[in-house]
């Protein structure tokens, strides 16, 4: 994983192949897990969250970039 934090602004990269699946789920008015899980019936965050990878609170995070997403047209 690769971070790069330029004032506000975190941005996370995605360059290990085993995270490409990565999802990104969202805890209402904290922040955002990203997990490896593939498992759409997690029943909430954190408790549904087995081993999270990291958690970035609202605060601290402008945008999140993975290794699959695309640039807007």
């Amino acid at each position: 994983m690769h971070f790069e934090i330029r004032r506000r602004h975190v941005t996370i990269k995605l360059s290990d192949q085993s995270l490409l699946n990565a999802e990104v789920r969202a805890e209402e008015a904290q922040g955002l897990w990203l997990t490896t899980t593939e498992d759409k019936e997690l029943p909430g965050f954190p408790s549904g969250v087995p081993e999270p990878i990291i958690f970035v609170p609202f605060t601290q995070m402008i945008w999140m970039v993975t290794s699959s997403a695309r640039q807007p047209e």
